[in-house]
């Protein structure tokens, strides 16, 4: 919980430590590996730890559009943009309000050259949450 909240408040590096903790105590748990995993993205360190994490996590609890979407943003950070793009793709259709997701597909679809639907994506995440872009370029994600 307390992974949880250091997240939320911005302190990722405190959440990666305090997700550690937590998984030496329950390595198999979907939603503390998916933490871990995002608190990695966020921060752009330990991205093949991340990438295991967020493979774990979806191993445990498939077809989970937030360990979709984490595992997309850090498959993002790692350059792999097709990987990430399928990733959010799958997290969009599992749950189409999850303005991150949309607006981290349209991110994705810039960075492979699909201008037009990369922008129709960014529209359409602005217009569920009109501070989804600010939220991202606060991990350093810009167009």
């Amino acid at each position: 919980e307390r992974a949880l909240v250091l997240s939320r408040e911005g302190n990722q590096i405190a959440a990666m430590a305090d997700y550690d903790s937590a998984l030496a105590l329950a390595p198999d748990d979907a939603t503390i590996l998916n933490g871990a995993c995002w608190a990695r993205g966020v921060t752009d360190r330990e991205l093949e730890t991340a990438i295991a994490q967020c493979k774990r996590s979806l191993e445990i609890r498939p077809k989970w559009a937030v360990a979709l979407d984490s595992f997309g943003f850090v498959q993002f950070r790692h350059e792999d943009f097709q990987d990430a793009l399928v990733n959010f793709e799958q997290a969009v259709t599992l749950q189409p309000k999850f303005a991150g997701s949309l607006f981290m597909r349209g991110i994705v679809k810039l960075r492979l050259g699909r201008t037009a639907e990369g922008e129709a994506d960014l529209a359409a995440a602005l217009a569920m949450d009109p501070t989804v872009q600010a939220t991202y370029a606060g991990y350093g994600v810009t167009r």
